[in-house]
């Protein structure tokens, strides 16, 4: 699970995302410690893994839509969390 002791902002109950197979799936519901609930209804198979910032919904969208800045998130992230790096591209 991910939720807010890995850092995920709580204040991104109900309007934040994560990108799944290239698309943008919403939160729903409040963050709680250790689970996001995401609408996977729009994807056609069901995926093993979410991207929580990276293509598709950025470190900045997320500060912008949680009320704060991106180092803020930076710094909260936890121990749990998987860093992959890739070239920013846009995802629509």
């Amino acid at each position: 699970g991910y939720g807010y002791a890995d850092g995920y902002p709580r204040h991104l109950s109900g309007k934040g995302f994560v990108v799944i197979n290239k698309q943008r799936c919403a939160m729903l519901g409040r963050v709680s410690m250790d689970l996001i609930t995401v609408d996977v209804t729009p994807l056609e198979n069901l995926p093993e893994s979410a991207q929580i910032y990276g293509n598709g919904y950025t470190i900045l969208d997320a500060a912008r839509d949680a009320g704060t800045i991106g180092y803020e998130i930076l710094t909260r992230l936890g121990k749990r969390s998987k860093w992959v790096y890739e070239p920013l591209t846009e995802i629509r």
